[in-house]
């Protein structure tokens, strides 16, 4: 927009994700079979076209083609267990299922595999509640690699959608599913709408460097009461998403800016009023409620290296955080963080860094550092993580007294927890446990160890998380 544009009046709307594949409680993917290489649960993580052109053995691939060999790890979807006989329909009609938390369901939508040029012909579709059948679709002569379903009147408290598959578009060929799930959202703009507000901070108020997380509020029209009698009332839950937008107007219509993606709070659904407020926070809150386990102790740690193992740690993706460059010239000289949550983690390197954390309108996870200005009071990363400076650029100082803790390390070895456990046969346990005391490293032993498997364990100063499997057939107890 330049200066001159002069725009005058600023156009809002605001859409609400109630489901997708981020908020969703999957709770189970069942199927009739699958084939050696078959990836099940990425059926509902929004995938819509595979990684490769997959190469099979049943006749249909060709050298040449551009076909690959399939293999795990890649974007496949379901591939099923049995082939289709010489006219694509199989003798057991195999299925996939998915089960998760009572939902609102409008549409669905069914992908193949767009690269093979192969999808079901003939189907069904069943949406249930609980055990009960609420809705069938049965769909034949479908052309088409993707599928939506659309329903006149929307299914509510639906716990379980069947797909059943009963012809497929190619003969002596496994099915091959990308998606069998849909999100439900709906946008609100225009007269829907009566506030709308979106905060937006670098810092907290008092605080150069801190964690902030933006905030939004939003009224908006409750049409033919939808939010608490209708379709929508179930689904009025902390964490949907809600995505804000503003826009001004153009030659071509009106232009909309996304604000970011902020995470419903609270909602407030009046009896007597016919508008409802929901108010927001962004997805770096999230952190006050994940556990991080704690920094190891290690020697010459950057700050770069310390922020990405939080955030990682956290949840967050590659794509999905920034941290400033400059904090690989921070280093820790004795680096250890104890067991705390990830938002007091973070805050402890936006201290020592002079950092900023926020969420920005792409909702990538940014820590930015700021520049100090050279007539400024320098504190070295050894010795402190936060100080008030009580002087001003006019003032002078011949020394600053600083409070900090030496750290000393010892070659003694101690018990730090022990604790007796039991398995169950043939599973997985996870332990987060607590150390009676400081350590510097964790060296893991259990009697009896027989069939019994460390998977994995992540160990801080005073704090652990371990993974067990007993591949034993019977209950296992062991002494950790």
């Amino acid at each position: 927009m330049q200066y001159n544009d002069n725009p005058r009046k600023v156009y809002g709307k605001v859409k609400i994700i109630y489901s997708d594949t981020d908020i969703s409680n999957i709770l189970n993917v069942g199927t009739s079979g699958n084939g050696s290489i078959s990836e099940p649960e990425q059926v509902y993580k929004g995938f819509i076209s595979p990684t490769i052109k997959a190469c099979t053995m049943d006749g249909n691939a060709t050298m040449g083609s551009g076909f690959q060999m399939n293999d795990t790890g890649l974007i496949s979807g379901w591939w099923g267990a049995m082939h289709s006989n010489d006219i694509g329909e199989f003798i057991t009609a195999p299925y996939l299922s998915l089960t998760f938390i009572a939902r609102l369901i409008v549409s669905w939508t069914i992908i193949g595999d767009d690269k093979l040029n192969q999808y079901p012909v003939e189907f069904d579709v069943i949406a249930y509640c609980e055990d009960i059948v609420v809705n069938i679709k049965e769909i034949r002569g479908n052309n088409q690699v993707s599928k939506t379903l659309w329903y006149e009147e929307p299914l509510s408290n639906i716990t379980k959608m069947e797909l059943i598959i009963y012809k497929w578009n190619i003969a002596n060929a496994k099915v091959k599913i990308l998606q069998f799930f849909d999100i439900l959202e709906e946008e609100y703009g225009a007269d829907d709408i009566k506030e709308f507000e979106v905060l937006e901070e670098l810092c907290a108020e008092g605080q150069n460097y801190s964690i902030n997380s933006d905030s939004a509020s939003f009224t908006i029209y409750n049409r033919a009461r939808k939010f608490d009698k209708g379709y929508l009332k179930s689904l009025l839950l902390i964490g949907r998403k809600v995505i804000p937008y503003i826009g001004i107007e153009k030659e071509h219509g009106i232009e909309y800016t996304k604000l970011g993606t902020f995470y419903s709070e609270e909602w407030r659904v009046p009896q007597s009023d016919q508008w409802i407020k929901v108010t927001c926070i962004d997805k770096i809150m999230k952190l006050q409620d994940i556990t991080y386990i704690g920094y190891p102790y290690t020697i010459d740690a950057t700050l770069y290296e310390i922020a990405q193992d939080i955030i990682e740690k956290a949840g967050f993706d590659a794509n999905e955080y920034y941290i400033d460059e400059e904090l690989n010239n921070d280093i820790v000289y004795n680096c250890f963080i104890q067991k705390c949550s990830c938002w007091e983690a973070l805050q402890k390197i936006c201290y020592g860094g002079l950092c900023n954390a926020f969420i920005d309108r792409d909702d990538v996870l940014r820590i930015t550092k700021n520049k100090v200005n050279a007539t400024d009071i320098s504190i070295e990363a050894d010795s402190i993580l936060s100080y008030d400076r009580k002087t001003t650029l006019t003032n002078f100082s011949n020394f600053i007294e600083v409070s900090y803790i030496e750290t000393i390390v010892t070659d003694n070895y101690i018990t730090a927890y022990e604790q007796l456990i039991g398995i169950d046969p043939e599973s997985i346990i996870t332990l987060n446990i607590d150390y009676i005391t400081y350590i510097a490293d964790a060296f893991l032993s259990f009697t009896p160890s027989t069939g019994i498997e460390l998977v994995e364990i992540k160990s801080g100063i005073n704090a652990a998380i371990i993974v067990l499997r007993n591949n034993n057939a019977t209950y296992v107890t062991t002494t950790l």
